[in-house]
């Protein structure tokens, strides 16, 4: 990859084209719950549990998340500074995909194992926590799909491609719309019917992304990891990665303290309430968020090629 965008364009350029599409991109993807809690505020008699359900799991997702974003990050921050140097570039390519799936699905594993005793930590009581146990039980599986989904994406950013990276999150919010009208109302599934869209929407944003890299060549082979100290290199994503979960996670624990604090003074249903004012919220996050992952994908790439002139006015910037 002698000739990319990191090198033929500006930094003034390359914060803004990473920029803007990270920031519609993330934009987009917070729409894929938004998208659900519409949906679950039309179900007619249960839109209450619906809603109250799903707030009551939001704290938990949040969680699920900030695990995703465990080798999300690091990878592509790493894909990103070795761009130049395919052997190293692949080894921990290659690495982070691996250890995001075996993460998200011990994640996945060990919540499923234990999904009665989260549900009623979490406060779920009668039909709420039946509610709640149906659209977990699908949203754990949509947790592996997601992780690789976010993954892949992060990378196809890391490689120089913002635009598709946008393209694709935007398509599988608009399979998840899809989804959530046929499950939910055209098979007259309600509630676990948009779980099920959920599900739909990110198998599509994994596979896209996955069939884009293996179509330019770009997916690392298994000898990548066969032949490289896999064990150290997943090391070095985890302390990278660290510090970004951590600080989601603690996001997803507050969650789970005010929806306490909130049954514990208020009504159940007001979490449903929170639940609603809590997306609109983080909507409004966003443009900050997107402008970080765009930066750190910019520095990593100058660090990585030397190039410290360049890196101090991304930062500057």
């Amino acid at each position: 990859m002698d000739e990319n965008i990191y090198e033929s364009k500006s930094v003034h350029t390359l914060i803004f084209t990473f920029s803007l599409p990270a920031i519609l991109s993330l934009l987009v993807e917070i729409l894929t719950s938004v998208v659900d809690t519409v949906f679950a505020g039309h179900l007619g008699a249960a839109s209450t549990n619906a809603l109250t359900a799903m707030g009551l799991l939001s704290p938990l997702l949040s969680i699920y998340t900030a695990f995703q974003a465990l080798y999300a990050v690091s990878t592509s921050i790493f894909v990103a500074r070795h761009l130049t140097h395919k052997t190293v570039r692949d080894s921990h390519f290659a690495t982070g995909i691996l250890f995001t799936f075996l993460v998200s699905t011990a994640v996945s594993t060990a919540s499923f194992l234990g999904i009665d005793s989260i549900l009623n930590l979490l406060g779920a009581k009668k039909e709420v926590f039946f509610f709640a146990k149906h659209y977990l039980e699908i949203q754990l599986i949509s947790n592996i799909f997601s992780a690789m989904g976010y993954t892949l994406t992060s990378c196809i950013r890391a490689f120089g491609f913002p635009k598709i990276e946008m393209a694709f999150t935007t398509l599988s919010v608009a399979v998840n719309l899809i989804g959530n009208m046929i499950f939910a109302f055209g098979l007259n599934m309600g509630f676990t019917g948009l779980a099920l869209g959920t599900l739909v929407s990110e198998i599509f944003c994994a596979g896209i992304s996955a069939i884009w890299f293996a179509k330019r060549n770009l997916l690392p082979q298994i000898q990548s990891i066969l032949n490289s100290r896999c064990i150290a290199k997943a090391l070095e994503l985890f302390r990278l990665g660290l510090a970004q979960t951590v600080i989601q996670a603690l996001g997803g624990c507050t969650g789970f303290f005010l929806n306490s604090s909130i049954m514990l003074y208020a009504t159940v249903t007001h979490v449903a309430i929170w639940n609603i004012v809590l997306k609109i919220y983080t909507l409004l996050l966003m443009p900050i968020v997107g402008i970080t992952q765009s930066v750190q994908t910019i520095i990593a790439y100058y660090t990585g090629n030397s190039q410290s002139t360049k890196k101090q006015k991304t930062i500057r910037l």
